[in-house]
């Protein structure tokens, strides 16, 4: 509720009373948080178009390397890591490296993996948290072949701005996927739908933070990847891990 403060004038000549109320306590918008500090492991591909989005939305980004690389267990110097796994997959990681970031999310960090960590059946420790589970198909012909249609079913964070319906872009690949009912973190659920495709992105609370999967292999027939909505998806993930 607004406060006034008031100011009583006296006017000798006519005793009339003026109250004049003054905003000094008004609500101020409060600042603009800091972005999220981003840490990308990588297939070698996709991660060159996502970092120039990122950067030039301003965000910070750091290039972890090559995914089958990784040695890094402790990821607390970020709040979001993508972990690429599209043009190259099936390499396995230390299972030191994936409690690491099980530890990560457990402690508020948000991490994305995409389309082929759930069609490979290494990586473990990881794959048991994944929102999404792999359904037995996939898309890759590129050039035009893999387009579907996508729908968006729930109002959420990473859905805003996102047209209820889009189209993916030509080289844009994909699995067909489903809600991983098995999955051990909480609050399951898929937010949008491709015709073909199935579940095309998937959230989950692991801990104190998230793990996201986006069905998307990446730069795998080509680097067509991006369009309006892709773009706002991956911006809603940064924004969502501040």
């Amino acid at each position: 509720m607004r406060r006034f403060s008031c100011l009583t004038l006296f006017v000798l000549s006519s005793l009339l009373v003026f109250v004049i109320g003054c905003g000094d306590d008004d609500p101020v918008t409060p600042p603009v948080g800091e972005k999220a500090v981003i840490g990308i492991m990588h297939d070698d591909s996709t991660h060159v178009s996502m970092t120039a989005i990122l950067e030039g939305a301003g965000y910070e980004v750091t290039d972890l390397g090559l995914y089958e690389d990784c040695t890094l267990t402790d990821f607390s110097a970020f709040d979001l890591v993508f972990m690429l796994t599209g043009y190259e997959y099936g390499e396995v990681l230390p299972d030191t490296v994936q409690q690491g970031m099980l530890d990560f999310m457990s402690d508020g960090g948000t991490l994305v993996t995409t389309e082929w960590l759930t069609y490979s059946e290494n990586n473990d420790l990881l794959r048991v948290v994944l929102p999404l589970a792999y359904n037995g198909d996939y898309c890759d012909d590129g050039e035009s072949a893999c387009i579907d249609t996508v729908t968006v079913d729930v109002d959420h964070a990473l859905t805003r701005g996102v047209a209820a319906t889009f189209t993916t872009p030509p080289d844009y690949t994909y699995s067909f996927m489903i809600v991983n009912d098995a999955a051990t973190s909480t609050n399951v659920m898929n937010l949008m739908t491709g015709v073909t495709g199935g579940a095309m992105l998937g959230v989950g609370d692991l801990g104190e933070g998230h793990t996201i999967h986006w069905n998307n292999a990446g730069c795998y027939e080509g680097s067509d990847i991006w369009n309006d909505a892709t773009t706002r998806i991956l911006l809603n993930i940064a924004d969502f891990a501040r």
